[in-house]
């Protein structure tokens, strides 16, 4: 996991290989994503996918990952 200041926004972010395991389990990744996603939680920007494109900045390679709200450690449902 990396954790990213965006626009004084934190960030977690996971490698999408791991997010299933690390993150997910027992529960499938699909469910997982569209939860975190339904509660404004995902940071997504790429068109028609669940990730995030690291910026050119942070990794050379910019793998794709899972972004979500540094804000879901004091998420609420309404």
């Amino acid at each position: 996991m990396l954790a990213t200041i965006i626009a004084t926004q934190t960030i977690s972010t996971f490698f999408t290989s791991d997010f299933e395991k690390d993150v997910c389990s027992p529960f499938s990744k699909r469910k997982v994503l569209k939860v975190i996603e339904e509660a404004g939680l995902l940071i997504v920007n790429e068109f028609g996918r669940n990730t995030y494109k690291t910026p050119t900045t942070c990794i050379k390679q910019r793998p794709r990952v899972y972004g979500i709200k540094g804000s879901i450690l004091n998420y609420e449902p309404a």
